[in-house]
């Protein structure tokens, strides 16, 4: 062994690159083992969300539903209160500002076209049977 090195018989380098792995080891069994306190967070069931969503579309003007509204939708979903109320909560904020956006737009698009009293397909012009 060379005498510089009387801690174990490698250079500094050598030892410390290799030191590390029995300790990323362990903490990675610690890591794995242990569990959480936190319950894990799943999306709604689509038919649920779809409910919501009706609701929430139809009300876009004031997306609040009162009290009877909000006790109508928990039986309905089957969620409760507190689930309702947060993903009103969620829904406005994230939601609501493109839901109006296309709202607006499709009531601006509507508004320019022009109407008419006869589809194409109803023409009852002579040569059209």
């Amino acid at each position: 062994m060379d005498p510089r090195y009387s801690y174990g018989g490698y250079p500094p380098a050598a030892q410390d690159s290799h030191s590390h792995i029995g300790h990323a080891v362990e903490f990675q069994n610690v890591e794995i083992g242990e569990k959480s306190n936190k319950k894990r967070r799943g999306n709604l069931p689509k038919h649920t969300t779809d409910i919501l969503r009706a609701w929430l579309h139809d009300h876009l003007d004031h997306a609040y539903p009162n009290e009877e509204q909000k006790q109508h939708l928990i039986r309905e979903t089957g969620l409760t209160d507190k689930q309702v109320s947060n993903w009103f909560i969620n829904a406005r904020r994230r939601n609501l500002p493109r839901l109006v956006g296309q709202a607006q737009a499709e009531s601006k698009l509507m508004a320019s076209q022009p109407s008419s009293s006869q589809s194409p397909s109803e023409d009852n012009s002579p040569g059209r049977r």
